[in-house]
């Protein structure tokens, strides 16, 4: 099971971003990429933290049981 709240990124200093933060930073890196995406900021922000939320609950959909 993917644990949103787990440490995705550690730093030096013994903390970092939670992997929901991180998929939401690179889902908000990809929308910005696209030079389509209307950039009305909270919009996108929201965006990226609708991806990072179903990328989670993709993630936890699987069966990772051993056959």
């Amino acid at each position: 099971m993917t644990n949103p709240d787990h440490n995705a990124v550690a730093s030096e200093y013994g903390h970092g971003c939670n992997k929901r933060e991180r998929f939401a930073a690179l889902a908000l890196q990809g929308l910005l990429a696209n030079p389509d995406t209307p950039v009305i900021p909270v919009d996108v922000a929201n965006n990226a933290i609708r991806y990072a939320d179903a990328l989670i609950a993709a993630l936890n959909s699987f069966d990772t049981t051993p056959q």
